[in-house]
């Protein structure tokens, strides 16, 4: 468009030389003819200007005609600045660009992806003793090191196990984040602590208790002064301790050192404690 504005604008002042010039030609051609009627230039002197005249002429309707010539393009290609652009049905920011300008592209064809900033959705997985109290509908806290001190709230949305040994469980979640205030950005690297709102007891074996093999986690329980394998559903580690999610029930005892134990063999034992979770996180 700015060529041709600059074309039109060239053209433009083509047409007043050329308008000019004729203006001129037209003045010798009466002058000529006035002079040819007194008898005081020949008749071809006539003629000449006559020529000069018809040539000034068609040069400047030349100019004219290139003058609409470059109007016409102009229109055409506002007309087509209209259908390239592209009305989207969301609003939102722009994420990913899926072709390059000047690609032909047809009915259908992805050009762009947009995302709305204000809802953001976190893909995560979890494990541990957790798992089993996580569900739709509980909240989450968002934070990123990029945005110190800021917080955001999300709320899980999908919750799905995807395995489950006697290592522990663990589950696929997906959180929506409120984002409103547009701070974070798709991609950023962010913590999501989530809040299980449960009180529930939890039984805590040292560590030392649990042996594992073959991806199955057992402690020795021990009965009638005899050291038995039992298998056991591990959670999270607390410290010096992990938590037992199933294969124990409160007031049985295990060994506490469970690689000091031989088979069949007596051991000393440790009574499980139980324990109250604080804001179940």
């Amino acid at each position: 468009m700015a060529q041709i504005n600059g074309n039109i604008a060239t053209a433009q002042q083509e047409l007043r030389n050329r308008e000019s010039q004729l203006a001129a030609a037209e003045k010798t051609l009466a002058e000529n003819r006035e002079f040819f009627r007194r008898d005081w230039i020949a008749r071809r002197d006539v003629e000449l200007a006559e020529i000069a005249s018809e040539t000034a002429r068609a040069q400047a309707e030349f100019a004219r005609a290139q003058i609409a010539q470059q109007h016409a393009m102009l229109a055409q290609l506002r007309a087509l600045q209209t259908l390239t652009r592209l009305s989207n049905p969301i609003s939102g920011q722009v994420s990913r660009r899926l072709v390059e300008a000047g690609a032909t592209i047809s009915v259908g064809t992805a050009i762009i992806a947009v995302a709305n900033p204000a809802t953001l959705k976190l893909n995560a997985t979890v494990s541990g003793a957790g798992v089993a109290g996580i569900r739709p509908g509980l909240d989450v806290q968002i934070t990123t090191p990029a945005l110190p001190g800021v917080v955001s709230k999300g709320k899980i949305i999908r919750c799905e196990l995807q395995k489950k040994s006697g290592l522990g469980s663990i589950a696929a979640v997906e959180i929506q984040v409120s984002n409103q205030q547009k701070k974070l950005l798709p991609g950023m690297l962010v913590e999501a602590s989530i809040d299980l709102n449960i009180d529930e007891k939890i039984l805590l074996v040292p560590r030392s208790a649990v042996a594992s093999a073959n991806q199955v986690a057992y402690v020795y329980k021990i009965a009638a002064g005899l050291a038995t394998p039992q298998r056991v559903l591990l959670g999270s580690e607390r410290g010096e301790e992990v938590a037992i999610v199933h294969g124990l029930k409160e007031g049985e005892s295990v060994a506490v050192d469970s690689a000091k134990i031989p088979p069949a063999a007596s051991a000393r034992a440790l009574d499980v404690p139980v324990v109250r979770g604080q804001n179940g996180r």
